[in-house]
């Protein structure tokens, strides 16, 4: 083992959530050279790194599956080549016998474990936080909301909690190119103008409530916008949302499973607002996705996601349907108030950087090895 060999694992490099996060932090460490290349090794899917980061980082095959018995095995060989090794989940090698920081993004799998999983799931997530807060030498968390659910739900020192903000991606801007915006449309079947939802469909996310709040205002002739949900779906919670909605879902709603992310800052551009309905939140990537591309806000006022919306997002109470709908109302109705909103957001995402965001994660790894 070398101690001071730093180890990160980035198994989850191609996901979305945490995949975001690994790869602004080791795009943001290679371009600004923020660690000498021979200190860093990455544990995974040697192709997976390679489509991203082709040679510049050092990596060791590591491909047990998340959340798996095997993963915890394979701990007790690969983690302890090297002397730091840094988690970007919960699930931590149990067997690692070297210094450990843990990224917390949220604490959703421990909060809402009753209505995610059940049986071994539940009991594993409930186990995994628990030891992940006995062996962790330092936790990042992602936003002040996540710093205070750990402090709420465990006994885990304040002092050794560092909050480290995220960032939002270069390839979010405010796209000009009408052709290429008019191609991209075309290519999804999307509407002259849309309501935008982009994210995962589970229960904690509350999709159910914008879909029964714009599938109603449809029906009414209030409003013309379909909404259009960019994301993963649970099939239990779409079959709820399917109940909810009625027979005539399709004609109000539009979901697209799977976008490349080059193409998701088009989608952006192309929506008249954008909602984020979540009931829970570790920080809220995607409301700085739609500052970015200069789309305005409309999100629920909860969690971490006042903390990352500042006063750029109109927001509204996620449990109640009426101010959702009135909220919309206004929000699609008034040029002025959107117009305002597109400005306050260019200003707020000055306030969080990837840049920044890997120039503390390396201090921090330096700070545990002692070597500041």
């Amino acid at each position: 083992m070398s101690k001071n060999m730093i180890g990160i694992d980035a198994r989850m490099i191609s996901h979305s959530g945490i995949g975001v996060y690994l790869r602004n932090l080791l795009g943001s460490i290679a371009e600004g050279r923020l660690m000498p290349r021979d200190r860093l090794k990455l544990f995974g899917d040697g192709k997976a790194i390679g489509f991203f980061f082709g040679d510049s980082f050092k990596v060791e095959p590591f491909n047990p599956r998340i959340y798996s018995v095997r993963e915890q095995f394979d701990s007790l060989l690969k983690p302890n080549m090297v002397g730091l090794w840094h988690s970007p989940h919960y699930n931590i090698p149990l067997g690692f016998r070297g210094k450990l920081i843990v990224t917390i993004h949220d604490l959703t799998h421990y909060l809402f474990r009753r209505t995610l999983f059940t049986g071994l799931k539940r009991l594993y997530s409930e186990f995994m936080f628990r030891e992940c807060f006995r062996c962790a030498d330092q936790v990042i968390a992602v936003s002040e909301n996540t710093k205070k659910d750990i402090l709420s739900n465990f006994r885990y020192p304040e002092d050794r909690i560092h909050v480290i903000k995220e960032g939002v991606g270069k390839i979010f801007r405010v796209v000009s190119d009408r052709t290429e915006l008019e191609a991209l449309r075309r290519y999804f079947k999307l509407p002259e103008s849309f309501i935008l939802y982009v994210g995962l469909v589970k229960p904690h996310k509350n999709v159910e409530l914008l879909v029964e709040t714009v599938c109603s205002l449809r029906r009414s002739g209030r409003i013309k916008e379909k909404l259009v949900i960019v994301g993963r779906k649970d099939p239990e919670t779409w079959k709820l949302i399917q109940s909810a909605a009625g027979s005539d879902l399709d004609e109000h709603v539009i979901h697209i499973n799977y976008v490349r992310e080059e193409d998701l800052p088009f989608i952006y551009n192309l929506a008249k607002v954008f909602v984020m309905p979540s009931l829970y939140e570790g920080f809220g990537l995607t409301v700085l996705e739609a500052f970015a591309c200069g789309l305005a806000v409309l999100a629920a006022d909860t969690s971490s996601i006042p903390e990352v919306a500042g006063d750029a997002a109109c927001l509204f109470d996620p449990k109640s349907k009426d101010e959702l709908k009135e909220k919309l109302l206004v929000l699609l109705d008034d040029n002025t108030l959107r117009q305002s909103l597109r400005e306050k957001g260019f200003e707020r995402i000055k306030h969080f950087s990837w840049e920044d965001m890997a120039r503390e994660t390396v201090r921090l790894y330096e700070k545990l090895l002692g070597e500041v």
